[in-house]
């Protein structure tokens, strides 16, 4: 009967456990420190940690993404993400996704960033963060060549002839959206004839088959599916995009990345991964962005400390510097311009806030050795002469020459 108690309070104790467990688990995320919960998220301190970048990637957009003979991941894109995480020295992995959930499973945190001929739109914007853009591309739109291998009887130039046609695109891809705004929200098109496809392996087949009669992807993979023949590019630079990795919003892997992007383009890696991937030319890249010049920091106003100094080695024999009896006597003619102490540099009239701060200092100082004789009548407050202010010379004369004494300075 005790053992059955015991395993009943063990299993309520692993049930709340559990409970707790799921209850805080979604307030933090694959990635997140439980403290980032408020302002921008510090995926990169933690990357850092863990000496691992995971991306996620959808491999059916040659050449961008794609999976080689030997079932590797391959690509301009999968290339240049190595280099960024080389750059920002942590391992790259990569996580397999469909496009239309690339950027739905980086908002949940399944992997740190994302990358796949992702165009920057400001739909997207609102809901991830894109770093600088490393691509600049267009469209290409692709029918199929006639078995008599004479060219295709449509011809793309502008959107207009794009209307009488059934089209196909991507599910979740910048030409699935700008093909809406462009022909079926205009009601140039029926909804019926804008065909869209979880994968462009999908989209060719059905055009291979002649379920759809255009099919519209990126330039570069039309062009790719072109060589391979069967097909041909009959429209393309009708839509301009730019291609960039995108992290989750307010992640701070952003700034990161954009400095390895900024490295790998001004030492050419990235030219030299498009020639490879790509066979683009240099101008379907993105520039070099002009860099801002740091403004020049105003050093702060010098201030002549060594007056202060001076305060405490002036001549016994001439007084303070300008709080002496011989100078706060006035000349016959009226002047009350205090008289010069050899050996001291003036910073300051008289009447400035650093002389009145001088004067109630030394002041202020003489007042507490006046106070220190008459309590404790030690030697070395005995050596202060208690005359009143109005004495020859002041008492304050004779508590700095004391102070000066001691200090082995005369």
């Amino acid at each position: 009967m005790m053992q059955r108690k015991i395993g009943t309070a063990w299993t309520i104790i692993l049930v709340a456990c559990v409970a707790a467990g799921m209850l805080t688990w979604p307030s933090v995320g694959f990635g997140q420190d439980a403290a980032g919960a408020a302002g921008p998220i510090d995926d990169w301190a933690r990357v850092q940690r863990q000496g691992t970048l995971l991306v996620g990637t959808a491999p059916d957009d040659p050449p961008f993404t794609f999976l080689n003979d030997s079932f590797a991941l391959d690509g301009y894109d999968i290339a240049v993400m190595k280099a960024v995480a080389e750059r920002l020295g942590v391992e790259v992995k990569f996580e397999e996704v469909v496009f239309p959930s690339l950027l739905d499973a980086l908002e949940l945190g399944q992997y740190d960033a994302a990358i796949g001929a992702i165009a920057v739109t400001d739909g997207r914007s609102e809901e991830v963060d894109f770093t600088i853009p490393y691509y600049i591309g267009s469209e290409g739109v692709l029918a199929v060549v006639p078995g008599d291998g004479s060219a295709p009887a449509a011809g793309v130039r502008s959107v207009a002839d794009l209307v009488g046609h059934k089209i196909g695109a991507q599910a979740g891809s910048l030409y699935a959206g700008w093909l809406r705004e462009s022909l079926i929200d205009p009601g140039t098109l029926p909804e019926e004839n804008l065909v869209l496809y979880n994968t462009i392996d999908q989209a060719i087949a059905a055009l291979q088959k002649g379920e759809i009669d255009l099919l519209v992807l990126d330039e570069l993979d039309a062009n790719e599916y072109a060589r391979m023949g069967g097909f041909a590019v009959v429209g393309q630079g009708l839509s301009r995009q730019h291609f960039a990795i995108a992290v989750r919003k307010g992640s701070t892997l952003a700034k990161a990345i954009d400095g390895a992007l900024l490295d790998l383009q001004q030492d050419g890696t990235i030219a030299k991964l498009a020639a490879e991937h790509l066979d683009v030319e240099q101008g379907n890249l993105q520039p070099l962005p002009t860099p801002t010049p740091l403004p020049t920091p105003t050093p702060p106003p010098c201030t002549y400390y060594a007056r202060y100094a001076a305060d405490l080695t002036y001549d016994d024999a001439a007084g303070a510097p300008w709080y002496s009896r011989a100078s706060r006597s006035t000349s016959a003619g009226g002047s009350s311009t205090p008289a010069p102490v050899p050996g001291i540099r003036r910073s300051a009239s008289p009447s400035t806030g650093a002389t009145d701060w001088a004067a109630r200092a030394w002041k202020s100082g003489a007042a507490w050795l006046r106070v220190r004789a008459t309590m404790q009548r030690s030697t070395w407050s005995r050596r202060v002469r208690p005359e009143p202010i109005a004495a020859s010379g002041g008492w304050w004369t004779a508590a700095a020459r004391s102070l000066a004494s001691r200090s082995g300075r005369r």
